[in-house]
């Protein structure tokens, strides 16, 4: 076990623009920093609501700071209610709805769009995420010139996650396909602007009419069916700007991290998370990872995870995905099984997408509430073992002796949200033998045998007592 992953919010750190306040998190650095160099501290720069992508048995939350909201809903005035703000700041979807867990990618250049603090001037989010950053670097400064901050992940979307809000909480059920964010005046000036460049201006006036509902369960809009409008030159074409403006916006966000960590301490690991988008992946058009942005392309040499994972080997980061620990068999019920929802198969192809560019890579769970031996091994097989998609073609199970070149191994895998249940005797050993497993010992062979003795014990018990009673 090598150290502890730290979650930063934005929103409980800087209350007031250009105000931060660490003391939340001092005790906690001092604490790993009086271990000499054995607790090594992962941190994650949370620039989203927690609203968005809180998982169940996780009671922290967050939202954005409040002055993004004012900024973006402003005072109530006059009787009628009226609100005088720029609520552009927000991805907008087809029909109307705001999610205001993450400020829109599309308006994040721009320089007017929130306060400094001084009540004259403004700032762009871009640069209200790199100060963040830099305050952060610059309070704890020792602890990474100590060694003990090691990697920085750098939050990029919802659940901190390199993705458009498609699912929003307070109206999004699984296993809906989501909808597309491409409404609001900057998303919609930058697609009209995109299509003028390629001379086909009639197509940036808007995203798809006929992409459905958030909620449709599965391809039955006609944008999404198998031969629908997504293959269409119009299709890719929109396809191709909502993905592009996804990894510029990445780009954007680990280029910040580098100017704000890295040229100051360059051995720190940037990192970014990539969705585990899992249901519908079986459908042509595979709605929600399009949604979401990454989309399926007529072109066969394009993939949209092969293009995440160039950006990221381009800045020299790494990937973290998350749920290595979901079954199929946990999620099974009449949704998921029409969905085809497959989380071991998604996770088996964003590593591989990460092994062809060379990318290394990060294993997260979520809010950690099965403790089981298989939720563990399925860790472990994800962490070190061959991947269910190409298992057939290797000659091993361990992805160090992969024959196809598609396996890789884990650069560290991430068990999120211990609560108090992790530390209950029977649930701290099996983490122990997932740590010793993952670091090359035979442990789950020796939890195994244990297993095996226990059994052949409590069967030579119950003979014996059947015998017993035999001769009563």
């Amino acid at each position: 076990m090598r150290g502890i992953h730290v979650t930063i919010f934005w929103g409980i750190v800087e209350s007031e623009p250009r105000v931060y306040d660490w003391s939340a998190y001092e005790e906690l650095f001092e604490i790993a920093g009086e271990t000499a160099g054995e607790l090594e501290v992962s941190v994650e720069f949370a620039f989203h609501a927690k609203d968005c992508g809180g998982e169940e048995g996780d009671a922290c939350t967050a939202s954005l700071p409040a002055w993004v909201h004012e900024t973006a809903w402003g005072p109530l005035a006059g009787k009628k209610g009226e609100q005088r703000g720029n609520p552009e700041v927000f991805y907008m979807d087809q029909s109307g709805l705001r999610e205001n867990a993450v400020i829109s990618l599309f308006a994040e250049q721009d320089e007017n769009l929130l306060p400094t603090g001084d009540g004259k001037t403004f700032r762009s989010a871009i640069q209200c995420y790199e100060e963040f950053m830099t305050s952060f670097v610059d309070t704890f400064e020792k602890y990474f010139a100590n060694g003990t901050i090691t990697t920085a992940t750098i939050g990029a979307g919802p659940n901190g996650e390199l993705r458009y809000p498609a699912f929003p909480e307070d109206v999004w059920v699984f296993p809906g396909v989501g909808s597309f964010q491409v409404n609001d005046k900057y998303a919609l000036k930058m697609l009209q602007e995109y299509a003028n460049e390629r001379n086909c201006g009639d197509w940036g006036k808007s995203g798809p009419h006929d992409a459905g509902e958030v909620n449709d369960f599965g391809p039955v809009s006609h944008f999404f069916q198998d031969n629908g409008s997504w293959r269409t030159d119009y299709g890719q074409f929109f396809l191709t700007f909502y993905h592009g403006q996804l990894m510029k916006h990445g780009e954007r966000m680990l280029q910040s991290a580098h100017r704000a960590i890295r040229e100051r301490y360059p051995d720190v690991v940037l990192e970014m998370r990539l969705p585990n988008t899992f249901w519908w992946n079986h459908c042509e058009s595979r709605p929600a990872q399009a949604t979401s942005g990454y989309p399926r392309f007529t072109d066969p040499s394009r993939d949209a995870y092969d293009e995440a994972m160039a950006m990221l080997s381009r800045n020299n980061a790494h990937v973290s995905v998350q749920i290595g620990e979901l079954g199929d068999d946990q999620i099974a019920n009449e949704n998921t099984t029409n969905a085809q929802a497959n989380p071991e198969k998604s996770v088996s192809y964003v590593k591989q997408a990460a092994s062809r560019k060379h990318v290394e890579y990060t294993l997260e769970t979520e809010a950690m509430d099965d403790f089981s031996d298989e939720s563990f091994r399925r860790l472990y097989a994800h962490g070190m073992g061959v991947d269910a998609v190409c298992e057939s073609k290797c000659e091993s199970i361990f992805a160090e002796d992969c024959t196809v070149g598609d396996c890789s191994i884990a650069k560290r895998t991430t068990v999120g949200i211990i609560g108090s249940e992790m530390f209950e005797k029977e649930n701290w050993k099996r983490l122990c033998v997932f740590q010793q497993s993952m670091a090359g010992f035979s442990a789950w062979e020796l939890i195994r045998e244990e297993e095996e003795e226990r059994r052949a014990e409590e069967e030579e018990l119950e003979e014996k007592i059947i015998l017993e009673r035999l001769h009563i």
